[in-house]
């Protein structure tokens, strides 16, 4: 499920698992009716366990209800009229959505110029829950919440606590580290205290546990993914057990930009997905699939062709027959893991390459090559 189109219009569509557009699923169409009109920007989605999608973003009209930045649709894409959110005097872009196990809403909205669609008005991130059918609910005790100006997220734990993601301090507290979390109904919860450097939470696990980057945009060279993405127990302190998703530096090349992940409950692998072109010395599309400690193979569409080397088992050197390279490249040898063990450099318009083979140790391994046609790649034996 997710969104489609450019510009002024955008649409909400389901994918069927073979791939297919669900034509029972309704489409609805996002767009602004605020004058002068600003493009809507649909950010994203959650679905609740009971099959009902909330969008948020911002916009001001979703389905064809006027909505101001958040909508709630039933499972079959039509607006559901059983869930009206505050409208409010000016436009809002509405920017995460936290579901908590009593079924309220908590969300965070900043307040835009009227007709803009970046362009706020400075007072910062608001924070609210909202009761089952959208309304305001006012036994939600924030105090005096967050520092003004401060711009954040928020993310449910499994037992309803809230991770306020990017705030400098929170009724009166400070966030040394830009993250605090509160008890289920707002209050400061001091019990989360283990943090020892600054992470920027990406994803809370059905089990509890914090995904999350060691940096956010700026870091250490003002790029976006030249962190590790760590893992924290649910108390805030890194859990030892999950290995670091890196490189000596960065994790992803290329854009070094992501959107997001998804974690899959049945395995416990991580679905990263965004515009790198690159993870850990692996060609990647802009979506990987992970485990701790490396990487698996990619979600692409597109099988990895084959790749022709000799003699297959090898010892001491290896041969391999080059795609049409029209620029260089890299040979990377991996485990059946997915580790990177080795690499070499590949020059343009070679027909053959022999790759020392001499410090690898005897076993079963994957070489890959990212040629013009795509990913090309031969399992290779390595005898003693």
């Amino acid at each position: 499920m997710g969104f489609i189109g450019t510009g002024s219009q955008y649409a909400l569509l389901r994918v069927l698992p073979s791939g297919t557009f669900d034509n029972a699923f309704a489409n609805p169409v996002v767009q602004n009716s605020s004058t002068p009109t600003a493009y809507p920007y649909p950010q994203g989605l959650l679905v609740q366990p009971d099959g009902k999608i909330l969008v948020y973003g911002a916009f001001t009209s979703f389905g064809g209800a006027a909505r101001n930045g958040l909508v709630r649709f039933k499972a079959d894409g039509t607006v559901d009229n059983s869930f009206v959110p505050p409208v409010g005097t000016l436009p809002r872009r509405v920017s995460s959505v936290a579901l908590q196990a009593s079924g309220k809403l908590v969300i965070t909205y900043d307040e835009l110029v009227a007709g803009s669609l970046f362009a706020t008005t400075g007072a910062g991130t608001v924070l609210a829950r909202l009761n089952t059918d959208g309304s305001l609910d006012n036994t939600f005790a924030t105090g005096t919440g967050p520092n003004a100006g401060d711009y954040f997220t928020v993310l449910a734990q499994p037992d309803g606590r809230l991770l306020i993601n990017g705030v400098s301090s929170f009724n009166g507290q400070a966030a040394p580290y830009s993250i605090l979390r509160l008890t289920a109904d707002g209050a400061v919860d001091n019990t989360f205290n283990q943090l020892a450097t600054r992470y920027s939470i990406v994803l809370v696990q059905p089990d509890g546990y914090i995904l999350a980057n060691t940096n956010v945009y700026g870091g250490t060279t003002g790029v976006y993914g030249d962190a590790k993405l760590v893992r924290l127990n649910s108390n805030g302190g890194l859990d030892g057990t999950f290995a670091p998703i890196s490189t000596p530096a960065n994790i992803f090349t290329g854009d070094n930009a992501f959107n997001g992940y998804l974690y899959q409950p049945a395995d416990g692998k991580i679905i990263a997905y965004g515009s790198f072109t690159s993870v850990l010395g692996q060609v990647r599309g802009g979506i990987v699939r992970l485990i701790p400690g490396t990487v698996t193979a990619t979600l692409s569409a597109t099988a990895a062709q084959a790749l022709v080397v000799y003699p297959n088992p090898a010892r001491q050197q290896l041969t391999v027959v080059l795609p049409a390279l029209t620029q260089p490249t890299q040979a990377t040898l991996l485990s059946l893991t997915g580790q990177v063990l080795r690499q070499w450099a590949l020059p343009a318009r070679q027909a053959e390459a022999s790759l020392d083979l001499s410090t690898v140790a005897a076993g079963i391994y994957v070489l890959r090559i990212p040629g013009p046609m795509g990913m090309y790649q031969q399992k290779v034996v390595v005898e003693p």
